[in-house]
């Protein structure tokens, strides 16, 4: 940014890497606004720890295998959250979890609060496309 080691320089930075795995909007938490498709190829995994939110702290980890993405949460969420929308790189036919019915919009899944896992079933050509 060309502004040296200043507080609100590296602040701002921090900010930014949170913003593009994870955001609060209004009363939902938004995992992976931006996935980047090579983040879904087989092998690939991610994973946030302790990560604070105006719901609570949380982690999630995504392991990407051939034929699926594996979503894992874990939090203490405040009542106030009323769901968590995951983005992924490519259209979405089927996904499952262990908390209710995921409503699935395209590339964006609504999972229900309390879902500690879900498993999308995927394609090889859509993540390697």
């Amino acid at each position: 940014m060309g502004d040296g080691h200043h507080g609100w320089a590296a602040a701002e930075l921090v900010l930014l890497v949170r913003n593009l795995l994870f955001f609060e909007e209004e009363d939902r938490l938004v995992l992976t606004p931006i996935f980047p498709r090579n983040w879904a190829q087989a092998g690939q995994s991610i994973a946030v720890e302790r990560a604070p939110t105006f719901f609570g702290p949380f982690n999630f980890r995504i392991d990407s295998a051939v034929d699926k993405i594996d979503l894992h949460l874990e939090g203490e969420f405040e009542p106030s959250l009323s769901r968590i929308d995951w983005h992924l790189p490519f259209p979405v036919d089927r996904a499952q979890g262990d908390g209710g019915p995921i409503e699935v919009l395209k590339n964006r899944l609504v999972i229900p609060v309390g879902t500690s896992h879900v498993e999308v079933r995927t394609r090889r050509e859509q993540v390697l496309s």
